[in-house]
């Protein structure tokens, strides 16, 4: 329960920051779709789309109040599951050992996949989704279409070609994300044995 509260407070607390940036933004400067008011306004609509939709197939209008709202039980049923799921496999001895790993490549599959189906049902140029994606995946992007050019092409070129590319950069992207995790977790666990080994009152 601790930890789904602890995560709860950190989504919901980043979800209330933000509505509260964009009210000051409306109430001061306005809204203006030639300027950043309008990104701010597009992030803050794209995080909270299943809010967006419940409002909308409710009949009510998805206001930043309203959204606002809602957006604190989406968030938090977010958190209960993300800390439920943890609290369920935490215990187990794999996990212990792979968890750095887990955690940075869950962190990056919840927010992808999140941006991506949000993307894929409201695809435009100017996309935030899509833009969080890219700059989230930037190495395995990178590589595919800068480096691997032909191949990267091809994928585009297949039936389901846009589909397909995404389900890649997620699937490399979060291989990546794995490696890194496991990584840095490797350099904390030997920082902090180097530090426990220590005697009190010995010279490094």
């Amino acid at each position: 329960m601790k930890t789904i509260l602890k995560l709860a407070g950190w989504l919901v607390g980043a979800h209330l920051l933000l509505g509260g940036v964009l009210l000051v933004i409306e109430a001061t400067h306005g809204i203006n779709d030639q300027d950043a008011s309008f990104a701010v306004v597009l992030l803050f609509h794209s995080l909270n789309f299943p809010s967006v939709w419940l409002l909308r197939w409710l009949g009510a209008t998805p206001g930043i109040i309203a959204v606002l709202l809602v957006g604190i039980v989406q968030w938090t049923a977010l958190a209960a599951v993300i800390g439920g799921g943890y609290r369920a496999i935490a215990g187990r001895s794999d996990f212990r050992r792979w968890k750095w790993g887990l955690w940075f490549a869950g962190i990056y599959l919840v927010v992808s996949v999140t941006c991506t189906v949000t993307y894929l049902m409201h695809p435009h140029e100017y996309s935030i989704p899509i833009l969080i994606v890219r700059y989230a995946s930037l190495p395995t992007v990178y590589l595919l279409f800068e480096v691997l050019t032909p191949y990267g092409r091809q994928l585009t070129l297949l039936p389901h070609g846009q589909v397909l590319e995404l389900a890649v950069v997620l699937g490399l992207t979060t291989l990546l994300y794995f490696a890194v995790g496991q990584g840095m977790g490797r350099v904390v666990r030997r920082f902090v044995r180097g530090k426990a080994g220590q005697k009190p009152g010995s010279t490094p």
